[in-house]
């Protein structure tokens, strides 16, 4: 019985869903930007929103497009779209002031980096990442 080697040289699996979760990503925080601009930054954290958003948005849709278009280039757009994420998530902890629990924050300093940490070691571990990402 002869097995037959599968190629993994297309974008599927897990590789697909990141891509997919980084495209709708970038179309909420597109969202979240205008919907903070109509609105009106009134506190610091609607301000960071303002500041972060269009730079999380346009590294998701670059993160996307690079991982559907195979470029090795993608690796190091992903690494640094995941450094952005988790730099905004802590700096967005910062900023929520009184407001929310202090075991919540923490969870929150904690949880957000851990998984884009996570996510980045599925991009350096995986495959069908090293074959698909060779453009």
């Amino acid at each position: 019985m002869v097995k037959s080697k599968s190629k993994s040289n297309k974008v599927g699996g897990w590789l697909l869903f990141f891509a997919i979760v980084f495209l709708l990503s970038g179309v909420g925080e597109v969202y979240l930007f205008f919907s903070t601009l109509s609105g009106g930054a009134n506190n610091t954290q609607e301000l960071m929103q303002l500041l972060f958003a269009p730079l999380l948005a346009l590294e998701l849709f670059v993160s996307a497009s690079l991982i559907f278009s195979m470029k090795k280039s993608a690796l190091q757009v992903v690494y640094i779209t995941l450094g952005t994420m988790a730099v905004a998530g802590i700096i967005n902890n910062i900023v929520a002031g009184d407001g929310v629990d202090n075991g919540l924050r923490f969870i929150g300093f904690v949880t957000g980096p851990a998984i884009y940490a996570a996510w980045a070691l599925y991009f350096k571990q995986s495959v069908r990442v090293k074959k698909t990402l060779v453009k």
